[in-house]
């Protein structure tokens, strides 16, 4: 959980981290309570530091958008999770052992 104290309102940039207030001194019924989007935005600049520095999503935004697509996967009948639910990958898809996306998009692009 990312505190309150590192819950800045503002562009993540170097001098920003500095200056950017927090959203608690903005108004103290933000205190423990975070928007959601807000808290998605905040936590993905944690991982500032400096300008070069690539934002990602963080935990909890990387999580909501995984299961948003597995979600609509599942959900639609056309999809080859829905159509094919016991499949797993061959192992000529496994590097290591392992199957994620990186093997899927060299797979997919093999043909």
């Amino acid at each position: 959980v990312v505190p309150d104290s590192k819950l800045k309102v503002g562009k993540a940039n170097e001098d920003g981290q500095k200056e950017n207030p927090t959203l608690v001194s903005l108004h103290p019924s933000f205190v423990g309570k975070a928007p959601l989007w807000y808290y998605i935005l905040a936590e993905s600049q944690q991982a500032f530091k400096n300008n070069n520095t690539p934002l990602v999503l963080g935990p909890v935004g990387g999580r909501i958008v995984g299961e948003v697509l597995i979600g609509l996967m599942l959900g639609d009948k056309h999809s080859y999770l829905t159509q094919e639910p016991e499949w797993t990958p061959f192992n000529s898809l496994l590097k290591k052992g392992k199957f994620g996306i990186t093997e899927l998009i060299s797979a997919a692009i093999k043909g």
